[in-house]
């Protein structure tokens, strides 16, 4: 820590990797020495040899976890001490008036023991470990007395962890105070800035303390059955939560005691120099003084309750390096190309064929730590060093490098990489080995933001996957139901359609036999047909293995039989900003019970298409049957996004999938809210509908301003005076 006090972090890794390798060497040592004088006869031969060599093995395993214990309380308190030192210094170094520069302190030391607390626990199982009783082992090994030692080392870490908090937290306190009273000193026109700052470091210490503290517990026991193991021990354990619990308590509504107290006292000198400033304001200078008091006094309470609380919110990864500057976009074209109402996607690439698989092993990285942004550098990493994607790398999992060791600071990475031929996928894999072995993956992984990480190895090396022999295609469907046509293809495969599937397959219901159908073709299905088909799609063991009931699973459909008292459909209708599109039949609007249907299509399943310069703004909302008309209007509403360049909407329907017309209806408009609003439009018949912008339907531009009236003219000269009349 002397040499290299800027990274912390390092130090432990240093110490853990020194650790972890010595003592399987230690342990090795042993039954090295033990091996020559240790025989059978020893342990099952006479009683009094196998009694002589359990008290010996006991005796050296006592002491070896005894040892063990006491060298990682050693650590934990050189990690608090140093941890603290540093933490303090951070904070001497923060910047007045920086709200965000303590809780980044925090941030940075909370890391720090994070990292720590799982290395003392890897280093105490190997110690523990390298003292068990070498093979064969005595069937009571773990006496009693282990058991006692165990459950006072555990009781004394959950004391001595809960002793770091406090002390963590009281210089918390003691920095947020510092903070609201350097905070002072610079005057700030808003007083509440203060408190708000000394909030925000008290909200972070506190949710980050709680999560050092789970750490620092979590190494209690060593591997294997969680404790504690006995009634006194489980007594002395409450006791020490009860301690802490009540302290607790005391020092956070003590904390919140001293930050009143402190804003207070700053809310009369500021009332104080306010008067002296203003003295005809001295209703605004009482104002601000109750203002500032009622801000304090909730901020305090807001970290009282975090303090209590002891709620673990762990701190934000550190984000990556930032790119370089985007050079400066193009002007734009003189004119604009008027985009086409549904562009066909981009053509999927062809699936892989061939696929590397690895398992690298990252030091310095938890299961915890090493979340979805530090997989995402990950991938990146992979990418860059070998020139390709990075939709070509898939994380297949991490996982605790040492499984029997829940916390430990190494992580197992497997991953594929994805390509179309096996030369491609040959040179990526020697690539990625060699990345490994000669240090650029790890480069690499620090380049790409993973500055935790220590050192990285390789578990498996790159093994290549080769695909198997594609299956022949399953064969479809063959029906025969008499009203089909004769052109009728099932889409459906018979794995699961077949005349007893269950529920039953359209090609073989009767609801769907209708010589009007070349196929079960989503846009072209009547509603009882729609309804056999989503029943058999939505199944698990009949729609899960067909490929042809995507559109039935994917979509927005409902069906719903609706008598001549009139109905509403809106469960599971079309949507467009959070907001479902609705249909209302009226009473009297049909004669008898009929299935309708309400549902979104796709812009090339019908063959009516949009006009230049329309654009849906809307599903295409497919009402069924088409043609079916009522002896009433229906209501039919559909939600749609607004027009982000402020042109005017239209209304539009078509009256079947074959029909390649528009018509336009008359509607009515309702906002939701600033993006989403919804046109509401009276139908007498079903049929395709949408709401389209208009880019002809443009706003009209504002009036020119008026020019400013001429001044008026002045009033006329009086007449002269007559002239005077001439001398006698």
């Amino acid at each position: 820590h002397t040499r290299n006090p800027a990274d912390p972090t390092e130090c432990t890794a240093d110490e853990t990797t020194t650790m972890l390798a010595e003592y399987p060497l230690i342990g090795a040592a042993k039954a090295t020495c033990l091996a020559p004088d240790v025989s059978a006869e020893s342990t099952t031969g006479t009683a009094i040899g196998a009694a002589a060599y359990l008290v010996a093995a006991n005796a050296g395993a006592m002491a070896t976890f005894n040892r063990c214990n006491a060298a990682s309380a050693a650590s934990s308190v050189a990690a608090v001490s140093d941890s603290a030192g540093d933490l303090t210094a951070c904070y001497l170094s923060n910047v007045p008036g920086d709200a965000t520069a303590g809780p980044a302190c925090i941030a940075a030391e909370t890391r720090t023991m994070l990292a720590a607390y799982p290395a003392i626990a890897a280093v105490r199982a190997a110690c523990i470990d390298a003292g068990s009783p070498s093979p064969p082992e005595p069937p009571t090994a773990r006496t009693v007395a282990y058991t006692i030692a165990s459950d006072a080392y555990a009781a004394a870490t959950l004391t001595r962890c809960s002793v770091a908090a406090n002390v963590s937290t009281v210089d918390a306190i003691e920095e947020a105070l510092a903070e609201f009273e350097r905070c002072k000193l610079l005057v700030h026109a808003d007083r509440a800035f203060c408190t708000a700052e000394e909030t925000t470091t008290m909200v972070a210490a506190h949710a980050q303390i709680a999560c050092v503290r789970a750490a620092c517990i979590a190494e209690s026991y060593p591997p294997g059955p969680p404790g504690p193991f006995s009634t006194p021990a489980t007594a002395a354990y409450s006791t020490a939560v009860d301690v802490f619990n009540a302290g607790t308590s005391t020092r956070c509504h003590a904390a919140e005691a001293a930050s009143v107290t402190a804003v207070n006292l700053e809310v009369g000198a500021t009332k104080t120099r306010c008067d002296a400033a203003k003295p005809t304001e001295q209703q605004y200078c009482q104002a601000e003084a109750e203002t500032t008091s009622a801000a304090g006094a909730a901020d305090a309470a807001r970290a009282r309750e975090a303090c209590l609380a002891q709620v673990c919110i762990l701190p934000p990864h550190p984000p990556p390096p930032s790119p370089p500057p985007s050079p400066p976009p193009s002007p734009p074209p003189p004119y604009s190309i008027p985009h086409p109402p549904f562009p066909p996607p981009s053509p999927s690439p062809p699936p892989a064929q061939y696929s590397l698989n690895m398992i690298t092993s990252l030091n310095g990285y938890t299961t915890v730590t090493f979340d979805a942004i530090a997989q995402t550098a990950f991938v990146e990493a992979i990418a860059v060093l070998g020139g390709f994607e990075t939709t070509r790398v898939e994380v297949i999992s991490v996982t605790n490098n040492n499984p029997v060791l829940l916390l430990t600071t190494a992580v197992n990475v497997e991953y594929t990489v994805s390509f179309l031929d096996l030369t491609r996928t040959s040179t990526t894999a020697t690539t990625l080995n060699a990345a490994v072995a000669g240090g650029d993956l790890s480069a690499q992984l620090v380049a790409q933001g993973l500055t935790e990480l220590t050192s990285v190895t390789e578990v498996t090396s790159a093994s290549i996957n080769a695909p198997p022999p594609p299956a022949p295609p399953p064969a479809l469907a063959v029906t025969h139901l008499p009203g089909l046509s004769p052109t009728f293809s099932c889409p459906f495969i018979d794995t699961t359609c077949t005349p007893g599937a269950s529920p039953p397959c359209p090609c073989f219901s009767e609801s769907c036999a209708n010589s009007h159908y070349n196929s079960i073709s989503y846009a072209e299905l009547l509603p009882a047909c729609m309804r056999v088909t989503l029943a058999f799609c939505e199944a698990t063991l009949t729609g899960s293995v067909q490929t042809a009931c995507a559109p039935f699973t994917s979509r927005k459909q409902e069906v719903k039989l609706i008598g001549r008292s009139g109905g509403v459909m809106d469960s599971n209708t079309p949507e467009r900003g959070g907001r479902k599109s609705r249909m209302t039949l009226p009473t009297d609007a049909i004669t008898e019970a009929v299935e309708l249907g309400m549902g979104e299509l796709a812009y090339d399943e019908f063959t009516a298409k949009m006009p230049n310069g329309r654009y849906a703004k809307s599903s295409y909302i497919s009402l069924t049957p088409h043609g079916k008309t009522f002896l009433k209007l229906v209501d039919v509403e559909i939600p749609f996004t607004k027009s982000l360049s402020g042109y005017g909407i239209k209304v539009m329907k078509t009256s079947s999938e074959t029909s390649s017309e528009w018509t336009e209806l008359p509607y009515t408009i309702n906002d939701v809210d600033a993006t989403t609003a919804v046109a509401t439009v009276k139908v007498p018949s079903f049929s395709i509908v949408v709401v389209a912008e208009d880019e002809s339907s443009v706003p009209p531009p504002s009036p020119p301003p008026q020019p400013h009236p001429p001044p008026p003219s002045p009033p006329p000269s009086p007449p002269p005076p007559p002239s005077p009349p001439p001398p006698d």
